[in-house]
């Protein structure tokens, strides 16, 4: 497992994009580091149903995935403030940032 300081991921900040398609019929979303492609969700035709209900949450996902290298930070300057500090909320901050920092 890595360390929270020797993390290899590509470095904030991200941000979310909507990708329309060509006709306006597909949509997807990206996450990217400057011009740096990081994550792109499945590609989804708009207008169908329950489809637009799938869309938001790509989005939603995409939105959530281009905040984790600023709440990556976050954590681990919490954790660096309160060092000792143990009870169930800083275990949950443990678990995410061992978790960030697995390979």
């Amino acid at each position: 497992m890595a360390s929270a300081d020797e993390m290899k991921h590509t470095p904030g900040p991200w941000v979310a994009k909507r990708i329309n398609y060509a006709r306006g019929l597909d949509v997807s979303f990206e996450v990217l580091a400057g011009k740096e492609l990081v994550v792109q969700t499945i590609m989804r035709e708009v207008g169908v149903g329950w489809r637009n209900d799938i869309i938001a949450i790509d989005a939603a996902n995409a939105s959530l995935a281009a905040a984790a290298p600023d709440m990556f930070a976050a954590l681990k300057a919490i954790r660096a403030h309160r060092p000792d500090h143990a009870d169930t909320a800083w275990d949950a901050v443990d678990e995410a940032i061992a978790k960030a920092t697995a390979s």
